[in-house]
């Protein structure tokens, strides 16, 4: 079985099914690529399919639940990976045994990158001679790639293939040529240049590979410090123990049963650390890996001299990247890493002199989490929540489908006190119909999972809610005008907006990380982070717990 932490591609320009090259290449939510009819052939014979490379869910929940017309559906709505299939299809041309063009029964050495003509030897020298061909580029067949044929090849028309394409129409996202602009695009407004929006295309893929990049690079980091943070916990307990074994040497021969103990009790301390750090590096590793395959496929798209492939791929993928999640964090139930100190009781060594039967102790002191003190999981909303959102991203990716009303998402667990709960806002849409045109934040003091979720925040009781030109207190109906949130009215994609309860039970309104001040006091307990998916807000995610000062 393929692992998140070892995953082999003997090839990768084979599918991993059907074990022959790509044919339509469909990518897949990991970033690996499997073939269109190998890819509905393995959901419709799997519902709960699985990648066979990496072992990552391919759909949520399953595929197949409406008939084989929903899994093709389904499957046509994966990204296919034009510039893997360009790529596959040049290498078959290369493959074949080539005849000269002129002479026929002559195998041909040479191919002519300007005309397409396979050339013998003669040929060759000839095609080199004449006017009209002499500045063709020809490359030998041995020595030539898929690649360089590839690149080499210009985008042409569907329509009419003898003819290149120079425009794109935006209105049908299309690559075309002149003879289609002036007739069947004639009424498409902004028709582009081709290699102007190739340009643009290839800087948006490239503003992807960054984010990946960065993303990886985030990953690599996290999982350096959980192995150096592994490393000094065993160097820890071997001065431990080495400290440990200097004082029951006094003791000689009549202590060998307690030098025994004190090891076992060693290893059994880090056991624990060891089994929850090679969790969480196997989580992390799993998340590089999708964003590594995905990266390769923008890669890809980014390098294809196809303006065509390069436009088409960048719009499929545009939506996958930003829904990838690159962040080093780790889920919100990672298992705690304990801080170890081994240590024999001072006045035990004296009393075992005196009396054999007193024997040393190991002391392990519980603790949260702290190997990465920069990294907290990030919380989750409840199951329970408005009508009009969808979550994702395990339940940390929270956006709204439809109309403003019925938008209300809630923290899955209860709020820690002194401990930030926010959001980001990915994405902010203008509204015809907004009222109060912002997110709004706050806390319900009850179950969620007893709650029946009303329109909008401000009708919820027993909550707590904020907006920018007052404040509906716990307990009461009654909105009191205040400033405090005026704030909100400013925030746009990439602010984020969070709230937490401090010692006092007092409500705080953080936006972008700063203290707006209290919102609401004596809170009774326990609270729920609440965020009203309102207005211009269109989605938004949950950020790292943050322990406040």
């Amino acid at each position: 079985m393929a692992t998140a932490s070892v995953i082999e591609e003997a090839n990768e320009r084979e599918c991993s099914v059907c074990h022959e090259e790509f044919r339509e290449p469909k990518v897949l939510p990991c970033g690996h690529l499997l073939c269109r009819h190998c890819l509905l052939s393995w959901l419709q014979s799997q519902p709960q399919a699985h990648c066979p490379l990496c072992r990552c869910v391919i759909v949520e929940g399953g595929a197949g639940q409406g008939g084989a017309s929903s899994v093709e559906v389904m499957v046509e709505g994966f990204p296919t990976d034009l510039a893997m299939a360009a790529l596959v299809e040049a290498q078959r041309l290369l493959s074949k045994d080539h005849r000269c063009c002129v002479c026929e029964d002559v195998a041909a050495t040479s191919l002519c990158l300007h005309c397409g003509d396979t050339l013998c030897k003669a040929c060759t020298r000839v095609h080199g001679k004449l006017s009209v061909s002499k500045h063709h580029r020809v490359e030998d067949l041995t020595s030539l790639t898929a690649e360089q044929l590839t690149a080499s090849r210009p985008s042409t028309c569907a329509a009419h293939p003898e003819e290149t394409c120079k425009l794109f129409c935006p209105s049908h996202g299309l690559s075309v040529c002149v003879l289609c602009a002036s007739s069947k695009h004639r009424g498409c407004p902004q028709l582009k240049d081709l290699q102007e929006k190739t340009e643009e295309a290839r800087a948006l893929l490239a503003e992807m590979a960054a984010r990946l990049s960065a993303g990886e690079a985030e990953i690599e980091r996290a999982i350096g410090e959980l192995e150096r943070h592994l490393q000094d916990t065993e160097t820890r307990t071997k001065k431990s123990v080495a400290q440990m074994e200097a004082d029951l040497d006094r003791l000689q021969a009549a202590l060998n049963a307690c030098r025994r103990r004190i090891g076992q009790l060693a290893e059994g301390a880090t056991s624990d650390d060891r089994e929850a750090v090679q969790d969480g590096k196997n989580f992390l590793l799993q998340k590089r890996s999708k964003l590594t395959s995905h990266k390769a496929v923008i890669e890809r798209a980014k390098g294809s001299k196809k303006g065509d492939v390069v436009n088409d791929m960048m719009s499929s993928m545009e939506q996958r990247i930003q829904e990838l999640d690159c962040s080093a964090t780790l889920p919100a139930n990672a298992k705690v890493i304990s801080k170890v100190s081994l240590a024999i009781d001072p006045g035990v060594v004296t009393r075992i002199e005196q009396d054999l039967a007193q024997l040393g102790q190991v002391n392990t002191v519980p603790a949260v989490f702290t190997a990465l003190s920069n990294l907290h999981g990030s919380f989750s909303f409840h199951d329970n929540h408005g009508k009009n959102i969808v979550l994702s991203n395990n339940k940390q990716t929270a956006e709204r489908t439809r109309e403003n009303a019925y938008a209300i998402v809630m923290s899955r667990d209860p709020m820690q006190v002194g401990v930030l709960y926010e959001v980001q806002i990915d994405k902010w849409d203008t509204c015809r119909a907004a009222i109060y045109g912002h997110l709004i934040p706050g806390v319900v003091t009850q179950r969620p999972d007893t709650l029946t979720l009303p329109q909008w925040s401000g009708e919820l009781l027993p909550a707590a809610v904020v907006y920018s030109s007052g404040v509906i207190h716990c307990g009461s109906t009654a909105h009191k005008s205040s400033t405090i949130g005026s704030v909100l009215t400013t925030l746009r994609a990439g602010n984020r907006v969070g709230v937490a309860v401090d010692s006092s039970h007092g409500l705080h309104l953080y936006v972008d990380g700063q203290d707006q001040g209290v919102v609401s006091t004596n809170l009774p307990q326990p609270c729920y982070a609440l965020f009203d998916v309102n207005d211009y807000t269109r989605k938004v995610t949950t950020l790292p717990l943050t322990k406040l000062a």
